[in-house]
Order: structure tokens, then C-alpha cells, then sequence
């Protein structure tokens, strides 16, 4: 009888550690089969480096128009400057156009002055010439003569006196007609002198106006070269956007696809791994009467673990465990069921209230085996897995949270 028992004791144990050798290789086979962290594709990679360059080249456009920007507002208040400066040049130029002709006119009124002196001067000169060839004449006659020609004595020094009085007047008409003429010729110097001066200042006036006027064009050629690289600038910018948006929605089309790639065949690994489901029973066993048992007895491979996902871009708060429609979903521990119902995202759920604060939700069922206020023992069934509400196949969507905080529910379970 011993030795029945030591071989029964010796049965019992080797079929246990075979029993955990099983669940083990299963766990590690789950484990490997499980995509906990995806790596980036070489197509999403490549994608990912292509919107970075157009991010690149986008940011590298902007940074040159706001540059340009700047240059064109600048060449705007230049040319602005030298328009106004233009301006008041061709006023000064205006002004030494009218300084000249005011002195080409008073030259020409000089000229005149100084013609009509010299024939002033000279005609004087000529009457003064015949008086003193007449009076030659007459100082050639003796003074008998003179007496003999003259009625009395009072007449040949009346004579004599007139001939003196003419000849004073005379010589004081050509000192007068002297000076005048001098005085034409200095005034007909300054008249030159100053209307070259008019021309020089005509000259660099005009040349100032012109230099002006260069630098004007020079400055309106520049901006015009400015506004056509921003028109061009601006429409590489534009295309740049639209390539940014393309070449983004080609990687979140690229991720989407890969995703739903993963998730295929997860689901695929889990439909190899697990045993068609059996009808519902009426009266389902227990599963277990632990303190906290496993929410889908049969299903342990995890598709999505608690935390934040990369691909998705998202916090998952709960796990997400795969299994077919209509495998059991029950209570993790014993407590009271708070809710039911329905969703858009989560799909029918399940919220069991567990005391202390803590609280389990399950989501996207099939069905309920439970009602709002039971009381429900650590594994007894409440629902069964299904694929409502925001689902790409059949799971089960497991949180764990205490005093509202969603917290990993695997920690709970060996």
C-alpha cells in the first residue's frame, strides 16, 4: 500500500511539473508570438526620412522669404528716399535752370551796354578828332588873321575862348565815355563770370539729378528682383505644404496599414493557438475561486500591453487580450457589478466594483451574463468576447483601475 502510494505521490508530481512544462512552452510560444515592440518598417522609415527633408526644405524657404521679406522693405524705404530726394534735386535743378537763363539775359543786356559804350566812345571820338583838326586849322592862322576876320577885338577872344571851352568839353566827354566803357567791360566780366558760375551749378545739379535717378532705377531694379524670388519663394512654400500633408498622410496611411498588418496577425497567431468555443451553457462552471483569477480562462495572449503605444501615437489603459467571439469573460475578483451597456468606442462593457477603490472594466462584449447590482464571485461568468464598438476583431479590452487611475492589470497575475 506504501509503495501504491509513493507511486501514486510519484504519478501526481510528474504529471504536475508536465503540466507546467505545457504552460510554460505555451507562454513562451505566446510570448514569441506576441509583437510587443514594433520596429519601424523600412518603408515607414524611409517615409519618415522623406517628411523630415520636406520639413527641411520647407522650414529652409521660410527662413529665406522672411529674409527677403526684410531686403524688400528696406529697397521699398530706399527707393521711397531717393524719390523724394529726386525730387527736391530737380527743384534745385529747376532753380540753377532759372539762375542761368536770369544770367545769360543780364550778359546779353551788358553786352549791349558795353557795344554801346565802345560806339559812344568811338563816335566822341571821331567828333572830337574833326573839332581839334578844325581848331588845327585855325591855330595855323596868325593872329593878324584871326583879327582881320573878326568884327572886333571882343570877337577874336570870344573866339579863342570857344575854341579852349570846346576843347575842355571835349577831352572831359572822352574821360566820361572812358570810364563808362570801362566800367561796361568790368560789368560785362561779371556778368560772364557769374553766368559760368550759373552753368557749373546747372551742370552738378544735373549731374546730381542723374546720379540720383540712377541709383532710383538701380533700387527699383533690385526690388523688383526681390519681389519676383518672394512670388517664387511663396509659391515653393505653398508646394511645400502640400507636399508635407501628402507626405504625411503616405506614412499614416503606411503605419495604419502595418498596424493592421500586426494586428492580423496577431490574431491569426491567436486563432492557432486557441480552441474553437463551446456553446453557451446554461449553467457555466467556475473557473476558479481565487482572489483574482484571469478574465479570459483559456486566452492568455496579450495582443496590446498596458502603457504607451508608438504606433498609434496613444496611452492604452488597459490590456487587450485576444480570443474568439463568445470565449468567457469573468469576474477577476468578487465584487458587485456597477454597470452595463454600450458604447461607440468601448463597445458593450461590463464594470465590476471590487471595493477599496478598485474597479475592473471589460469592453468590447459580445453578450452579457450578469445584471447591474449582482453580486459576482471571483471567476464566475459575466459576458463573452466579441468585436463592438472601435475594434478590428475579436478581444477583450481588460482595465484595472483604482481610485480612477488606470493602473497594469498584468501585475495582478503571475
Amino acid at each position: 500500500m506504501r509503495q501504491l502510494k509513493r507511486i501514486n505521490m510519484k504519478s501526481t508530481r510528474f504529471v504536475a511539473v508536465m503540466m507546467v512544462v505545457v504552460l510554460l512552452s505555451a507562454f513562451f510560444t505566446f510570448n514569441l508570438q506576441r509583437p510587443m515592440v514594433h520596429a519601424d518598417s523600412n518603408k515607414v522609415a524611409t517615409l519618415k526620412k522623406n517628411l523630415e527633408t520636406i520639413q527641411n526644405s520647407l522650414k529652409q524657404v521660410e527662413n529665406n522669404r522672411a529674409a527677403l521679406a526684410a531686403k524688400e522693405k528696406q529697397l521699398t524705404g530706399d527707393l521711397a528716399f531717393l524719390q523724394t530726394r529726386s525730387e527736391q534735386q530737380r527743384e534745385l535743378y529747376d532753380t540753377a535752370l532759372e539762375q542761368k537763363q536770369f544770367a545769360l539775359m543780364t550778359l546779353e543786356e551788358d553786352r549791349q551796354a558795353c557795344i554801346q559804350a565802345h560806339e559812344n566812345y568811338e563816335e566822341k571820338q571821331r567828333e572830337y578828332c574833326e573839332r581839334v583838326t578844325l581848331m588845327f586849322d585855325w591855330r595855323q592862322k596868325s593872329i593878324l588873321e584871326i583879327l582881320f576876320s573878326s568884327n572886333d577885338i571882343e570877337g577874336v577872344f570870344s573866339t579863342l575862348r570857344f575854341m579852349k571851352m570846346v576843347t575842355d568839353a571835349d577831352e572831359e566827354a572822352l574821360d566820361d565815355l572812358n570810364a563808362a566803357q570801362a566800367l561796361a567791360e568790368a560789368i560785362q566780366a561779371d556778368s560772364e563770370e557769374k553766368y559760368q558760375a550759373s552753368i557749373e551749378l546747372l551742370e552738378e545739379a544735373d549731374r546730381v539729378l542723374a546720379e540720383i535717378r540712377n541709383q532710383a532705377a538701380m533700387t527699383g531694379k533690385s526690388l523688383e528682383e526681390v519681389k519676383s524670388q518672394l512670388t517664387n519663394y511663396r509659391q515653393k512654400q505653398e508646394q511645400l505644404k502640400k507636399d508635407v500633408s501628402a507626405a504625411q498622410a503616405k506614412l499614416d496611411a503606411q503605419q495604419k496599414l502595418e498596424q493592421q498588418e500586426r494586428e492580423r496577425k496577431a490574431k491569426e497567431a491567436a486563432a492557432k493557438t486557441t480552441v474553437k468555443p463551446k456553446p453557451k451553457p446554461t449553467n457555466p462552471p467556475k473557473v476558479s475561486t481565487g482572489m483574482f483569477v484571469w478574465p479570459t480562462p483559456g486566452y492568455y495572449f496579450v495582443t496590446s500591453p498596458f502603457g504607451w503605444r508608438s504606433w498609434s501615437n496613444s496611452y492604452h489603459e488597459g490590456v487587450d487580450i485576444g480570443a474568439p467571439t463568445g470565449a468567457y469573460v469573468v469576474a477577476m475578483a468578487a465584487g458587485t457589478v456597477m454597470a452595463r451597456g454600450s458604447r461607440a468606442i468601448s463597445g458593450n462593457y461590463i464594470y465590476v466594483n471590487h471595493g477599496n477603490g478598485i474597479i475592473t472594466r471589460y469592453y468590447h462584449l459580445s453578450g452579457f451574463a450578469c445584471s447591474v447590482g449582482q453580486k459576482v464571485n471571483a471567476g464566475q461568468l459575466i459576458g463573452y468576447v466579441g468585436s463592438t464598438g472601435r475594434s478590428t476583431g475579436p478581444h477583450l479590452h481588460f482595465e484595472i483601475r483604482i481610485n480612477g487611475t488606470p493602473v497594469n492589470g498584468l501585475r495582478y497575475f503571475r
